[in-house]
């Protein structure tokens, strides 16, 4: 998935009030005097790519920084597949856009392809875009992780890499759960009598739910019966029973509604309501009569109530604050129980299943293990020569392949160096300085740029305290690597930035009583002068000197 940096925006980081950056494809150098600034664009690319926010890098004055980065990605299928699995927008048009806003409030906000997205997700997209190397940034090359995958890179086997990764988790995941269920015997017993007693004790209670409602309804009448009876039994006299009870008055009606009816029939209408209000009487006194409850109340159903009711009650208190929650705790326990209860069988099953697994790992591991044994003579050679090309004439480079436990399997790959000629080979975090990690770190970059993935590299000061012929290799090194990736490389040497198939000079400038970083591009004479600079001044032969680099390193 090639992918190229095509602009970047600084607003308010630093001295920087507004840098607009356009870097060329290829092998792009960044120059400038100390002080002007050149750190601004390795902060911004490490904002874009995840770093922390430190709102003391806001510009004096401002209240938030903006820092805007265009990507342009060559294969947005495979692009827009890794954005997808991570939940984040797709590519448009094959543009990647990243932009972060923070204030001096401690607020920060982060964006890619135009919608919100995490921290966590900007760091890891930007691993997929840029490698990039500070002056500290080396001393990942000290991991024996790092070295372990720079050699499976080289050897064609991270995708084997992987495999036996996801298998080493599988077996810690079945080793958690077999330490689990080796737990203390007895604690195990307690608590499957627990679970036992809890799940009887519910299920033997049949709990139906809405039952508890439904019975504090039935109480409350069979303990008001006696009134309810007697108010039933005057509505009902109220209804049906004595002269001016309400059928009486409604057959006095219809004799009067049907005399009107013989005059005038729009008292049809009043004969249907007198009908319904009749139908609807009856249907009411009916309904009193059925609900009516005897005056005397049934004791021993109300005392079978209030039983149902306590041990309601006796399990809300125990259980869960409804019917419907001591349910749940019901189910939930009961299939704790029946894991516990199955633990024996799960154990056989699980001896199985680690043995399956471990098998899987030894193949698994075998064929890496095979890949790295092939591939580390290779990569120590050509790391070998690259080195000799860079200054060490004699060293040793070599790697060694370190077993490793049963569960993790296979072998670990560690780095060994020996800058000269008589002296052991010692692990690099034993003995490298860093003017010798910044040149093997390039060894490596050169010996796996077929193999490495990431499209854009960054160089800052990977050129510190080398100079003379070896600053000239180099700049050959860094050009060779940029004609496979786009190379922003920030250096004080004229041997490396003379190489650049691109050149930007960082200034400082003072505008209306402030300093301003601004960043442009130097071609033909200017670039001359920045390299003659570069070399120590502007005096004529420092000058023929400049140009003379520029034509040495023509195609």
């Amino acid at each position: 998935m090639s992918a190229m940096l095509v602009s970047l925006r600084i607003r308010n980081l630093a001295l920087a009030e507004d840098v607009f950056w356009e870097p060329s494809p290829g092998f792009n150098t960044i120059s400038g005097e100390t002080g002007a600034g050149k750190s601004m664009i390795l902060g911004a690319l490490k904002l874009i790519l995840g770093d922390r926010a430190d709102r003391m890098t806001i510009r004096s004055g401002e209240t938030s920084c903006t820092i805007e980065a265009e990507f342009q990605v060559d294969d947005p299928l495979h692009w827009n597949e890794l954005l997808s699995e991570r939940g984040a927008e797709p590519c448009q048009e094959g543009i990647c856009l990243v932009r972060r806003i923070f204030t001096s409030h401690g607020t920060s906000r982060n964006f890619l392809n135009g919608s919100p997205c995490t921290l966590s997700l900007l760091k890891e997209v930007g691993k997929h875009l840029v490698d990039l190397h500070g002056p500290h940034d080396h001393q990942s090359l000290f991991s024996r992780e790092e070295q372990s995958r720079l050699l499976d890179a080289f050897a064609g086997a991270l995708e084997q890499r992987k495999q036996v990764a996801q298998i080493r988790q599988k077996i810690l995941r079945l080793l958690e759960e077999q330490t689990r269920l080796a737990e203390d015997q007895q604690a195990i017993e307690r608590e499957i009598d627990l679970l036992r007693h809890q799940t009887q004790e519910i299920f033997s209670a049949h709990l139906i739910p809405g039952e508890e409602e439904e019975l504090l309804s039935q109480q409350q009448v069979a303990s008001h019966a006696k009134r309810i009876g007697q108010i039933a039994r005057e509505l009902e006299e109220q209804l049906t029973e004595g002269e001016r009870c309400m059928t009486s008055l409604l057959s006095e009606m219809l004799r009067k509604l049907r005399e009107w009816l013989r005059w005038d029939a729009r008292a049809t209408i009043l004969l249907k309501l007198h009908a319904e209000i009749s139908e609807k009487i009856k249907e009411c006194s009916s309904h009193i009569r059925n609900l009516s409850p005897e005056e005397e109340p049934d004791l021993a159903s109300l005392a079978q109530m209030e039983e149902r009711l306590d041990t309601l009650q006796s399990l809300k208190r125990k259980y869960g604050s409804s019917t419907s929650e001591i349910l749940t705790f019901a189910k939930k326990s009961q299939a704790h129980l029946e894991e516990l209860m199955n633990r024996e069988s799960r154990k056989n099953n699980l001896r199985d299943l680690l043995q399956q697994e471990k098998e899987n790992m030894e193949r698994a591991a075998a064929k890496l293990s095979q890949q790295r044994q092939a591939a580390a003579p290779r990569l120590e050679e050509i790391v070998r020569r690259q080195l000799h090309e860079l200054g060490f004439r004699q060293a040793e480079f070599s790697i060694q392949l370190h077993p490793l436990s049963e569960v993790s399997a296979g072998e670990k790959p560690e780095f060994f160096f020996a800058p000269h000629p008589g002296e052991p080979s010692l692990p690099l975090k034993s003995i490298a300085s860093s003017g010798e990690i910044s040149r093997i770190l390039l060894a490596l970059k050169t010996a796996l740029v077929e193999e490495d993935q990431v499209p854009i590299l960054v160089f800052d000061e990977i050129d510190s305290n080398i100079g003379g012929e070896i600053a000239t290799m180099v700049g050959i090194k860094i050009k060779n690597i940029a004609a496979k990736k786009q190379v922003l490389c920030i250096s004080h040497l004229p041997q490396v930035a003379a190489s650049a198939s691109t050149h930007f000079v960082v200034e400082k400038k003072v505008m209306e009583g402030r300093s301003h970083s601004v960043i442009r591009e130097v071609r033909n004479k200017d670039r001359v002068e920045e390299l003659a600079r570069m070399l120590g001044g502007k005096a004529a032969s420092a000058v023929v000197h400049a140009q003379s680099l520029l034509e040495s390193t023509l195609p």
